[in-house]
């Protein structure tokens, strides 16, 4: 692993915390690689071999549709991690992932990660609690899709890409405005509809960015840290 690689693995949950030898211990056989856009990660159904941790870049992770289409399950960034289902389950893949941008993964081995928390029970039960935390987080994720309008997903979205709580903001787009829309559950036309929107609280769209006039407008505006905060996509 590079320099700093360790650094971005103790943001993943059930990592942190952990001592450097205890969590190396946890980490032999894991390996780093660098992907360029597009690459292909895993497909659903393949063997769960193995799951991942995001160094750096943007990962999706997804279910294609009968009429072509895709189903984001999720868009994953720095310090994330997906596919955990492999530590557990013996199954295939139940989805499939894509690099959406050059990315670094830290592939780590199911079979070789189990043999080593079979002798640590309290990061068994870490690596439990995370997951189970994830499918919380999914099934809050799916219930504010069907509730919220599209502007307070995208303001959501918006303020989850930035730490400013007040003032003016450039926040940079990490991927192109079709994977966004589609992650929030739209259209891209409803995704115009819902940038229209807020452009009357002083938000402006750039190619690869946007601008906020005071990004706590925007907060007010969807109740950011009690209903909004659920809609992370992360």
């Amino acid at each position: 692993m590079r320099e700093g690689d360790l650094a971005v693995i103790r943001e993943v949950p059930m990592f942190a915390g952990l001592a450097t030898s205890v969590l190396l211990q946890l980490l032999q056989g894991a390996t780093a690689e660098d992907l360029t856009k597009g690459r292909v990660i895993f497909q659903e159904g393949e063997p769960a071999e193995a799951f991942f941790v995001v160094l750096g870049g943007w990962v999706k992770v997804y279910r294609s549709l009968p009429n072509g289409e895709e189903a984001i399950i999720g868009i994953f960034g720095t310090g994330d991690s997906f596919a955990e289902v492999a530590v557990f389950a013996a199954t295939g893949y139940p989805a499939s992932a894509d690099a959406v941008a050059d990315a670094r993964l830290l592939r780590v081995p199911s079979r070789i990660f189990r043999d080593r928390i079979a002798t640590r029970p309290e990061i068994a039960s870490r690596t439990m609690t995370h997951v189970t935390r994830k499918m919380r987080h999914l099934v809050d994720q799916v219930e504010q899709l069907k509730t919220q309008p599209g502007a307070h997903r995208l303001a959501a979205f918006l303020l989850n890409l930035t730490k400013q709580r007040a003032g003016a903001a450039i926040i940079p787009l990490p991927y192109d405005k079709a994977l966004i829309a589609s992650q929030l559950g739209m259209k891209p036309e409803s995704l115009s509809r819902a940038l229209a929107k807020l452009r009357t609280l002083g938000v402006q769209t750039g190619q690869d960015s946007v601008s906020v006039a005071d990004v706590s407008v925007l907060a007010d505006y969807c109740n950011y840290g009690t209903v909004c905060d659920k809609l992370s996509f992360r």
